[in-house]
């Protein structure tokens, strides 16, 4: 028996739904710009519930918005995440709002522009807050 491509399966599971998010809660960290945001709008493309979290409350809501303006479902929210507790609420809240979460991606990022060694104390302290305690 010969089986054509798109009639493939992997563990049972045809290929067109090997990355299916449908019906899932996905919440997406760092959402309100660059590589957040792009995988919160693909999150929502392969069908999850998306929470998109961010500092920046108005960029997560704009992101949210284009979300919802393509047939998706989001929802938007504030999150620090070198807050612990902070972010532990965001992240309940999200979970409550989504009907649950079975993900979390977290893209947060900072970089300084110049030498480490020209690094004040309290940028080099950013960079281990966001980049290393954040995630």
């Amino acid at each position: 028996m010969t089986m054509h491509a798109t009639e493939a399966s992997v563990a049972g599971a045809p290929r067109k739904d090997l990355f299916s998010l449908r019906g899932k809660g996905v919440a997406l960290i760092g959402a309100g710009s660059g590589i957040g945001a792009a995988a919160a709008r693909v999150s929502a493309a392969q069908g999850a519930r998306v929470a998109c979290l961010d500092l920046d409350l108005a960029a997560a809501e704009h992101v949210a918005s284009l979300i919802r303006e393509q047939g998706g479902e989001a929802v938007a929210g504030s999150i620090d995440i070198c807050d612990g507790d902070g972010t532990d609420r965001a992240l309940r809240r999200a979970a409550a709002e989504l009907e649950g979460l079975h993900g979390i991606v977290c893209t947060p990022g900072v970089n300084v522009r110049k030498p480490l060694l020209d690094y004040t104390v309290e940028e080099f302290q950013k960079v281990v807050d966001v980049n290393l305690k954040g995630s």
